[in-house]
């Protein structure tokens, strides 16, 4: 009874080994919570059918329920899925084999000793400890040139498995040659499953600190990119505020030009003409609406389709967005229409609407946003779209900008695709929280 138990925990630590092995270099196509109930199902199939004691059934079974993992939970083509199945299949092979002629006399006398059982421990996750530190050390080649873990952590990681290794090893022959008590026995083989699964744990925990710590790096960098467009647009909006100006003065320049024709003055003329038409402030923008640092952006994104021959169309009605802050302005709806202008880029007849009206009846703001796109966006498991950009980049950090705004001004955000006319639609709702207060 104690030895399908201790069997039965090594299955389960035999598919912790696999999902850290897959994890490391697939992208997972359902989440965690699926990908965990098709695994813990699957191995207990083959915990099942090890009670045959039929060795290559159980090696069959063994390839076939993980190449059904991987490819029912992560993006990757059934040949590639078989490959890796295979491959971790021969790895568990010739990782029980190294250790059974490795520890030949042990392992033929297994079963007659009086401690059978911690010897089983033993040899069991010598087996493991040696399967982990292969695929460990096979995936960090895989993934070397796309990690962003340095490596020296991952030698560390390498070494540590190793040493667990020959610990459990040492062990394992301490246990075989030194006559001990049998609960020191025990104890050496409890001990040595704990540090397999401690070691295996570390991993995980690292992978999940790992991965976080990518993710409030990419925010971090998201933040500061908005806060310098928030500069930016504040110094465009003085631009417009300083192209008033000149134009509001322009008696006065016609004055000063005259000035210098009575004087005949023709250089000077021509000189102050060519400052007067090549100065910024006299540069062209569109009103769009009456706050003078969404002209800024929109004047930018106006240009932009322009030069891309997208229309652009936009209807900001009036005082609609005079709750939100500047930064609030620059994360909704830059990277809103950075998406769009992405998603419509390429398409015949291209084009983007914007709509942005207030309800003060509802006290909400209904924020739509319809583009182009050519196909239907990917969704990830959690319903949330997937980014086109290089996996290697900063990416997916505009979304969670979205819906930072969105969680703030306690809203809604929901997106749709029509697949006849190809246009993606997305629509968002605040609240004004201050009309309330």
């Amino acid at each position: 009874m104690l030895i399908s138990l201790f069997y039965f925990l090594i299955y389960c630590i035999e598919a912790c080994i696999l999902k850290q092995y897959c994890n490391s270099l697939f992208v997972p196509r359902r989440s965690a919570a699926k990908q965990w109930s098709v695994l813990f199902l699957l191995y207990m199939i083959l915990f099942l059918l090890s009670f045959a004691k039929n060795v290559l059934l159980n090696v069959f079974a063994f390839c076939l329920m993980n190449w059904i993992y991987i490819l029912f939970s992560y993006n990757l083509r059934w040949y590639y899925a078989l490959f890796h199945a295979v491959m971790v299949t021969t790895i568990m092979g010739l990782s029980e084999f190294i250790v059974s002629n490795a520890f030949h006399q042990l392992a033929l006398h297994l079963y007659t000793s009086n401690n059978s059982l911690q010897n089983v421990i033993l040899l069991g996750v010598v087996s493991k400890q040696l399967y982990f530190f292969i695929l460990y050390g096979l995936s960090h080649i895989y993934k070397s040139k796309s990690s962003n873990i340095p490596p020296n952590i991952s030698i560390a990681f390498i070494l540590i498995s190793f040493l667990c290794f020959g610990v459990t090893s040492t062990l394992l022959v301490i246990g075989y040659y030194v006559e001990l008590p049998s609960h020191f026995g025990y104890l050496m083989a409890f001990s040595s499953l704990l540090l397999l699964i401690v070691n295996i744990f570390i991993y995980f925990l690292f992978s999940y600190t790992q991965r976080k710590n990518e993710e409030f790096t990419q925010m971090h960098l998201q933040m500061q990119k908005e806060s310098d467009l928030v500069h930016f647009y504040q110094m465009l909006a003085e631009q417009t505020d300083a192209q008033k100006l000149v134009i509001h003065d322009i008696k006065k320049h016609l004055y000063a030009i005259s000035l210098l024709n009575n004087e005949h003055e023709n250089q000077k003329i021509s000189d102050y003409i060519e400052r007067l038409t090549h100065s910024s402030q006299l540069k062209v923008s569109m009103r769009v609406c009456e706050n003078d640092f969404l002209n800024a952006i929109f004047n930018r994104y106006l240009q932009r389709c322009e030069h891309l021959h997208i229309t652009l169309d936009i209807d900001i009605r009036k005082q609609a967005l005079s709750f939100m802050d500047e930064y609030d302005m620059i994360s909704l709806f830059c990277n809103l229409l950075d998406n769009a202008v992405e998603a419509a880029t390429g398409c015949p007849d291209s084009f983007i609407e914007v709509y942005a009206g207030f309800s003060k009846s509802h006290n909400l703001l209904l924020l739509s946003v319809k583009n182009s796109c050519i196909q239907k966006p990917a969704i990830d498991t959690k319903g949330r779209l997937k980014t086109q950009k290089s996996p290697n980049g900063i990416h997916g950090t505009g979304l969670k900008s979205v819906l930072r705004v969105v969680k703030k001004y306690e809203g809604n955000y929901e997106f749709s695709y029509d697949e006849q006319s190809h246009v993606f639609s997305t629509v968002i709702t605040l609240t004004n929280s201050k009309e309330e207060n």
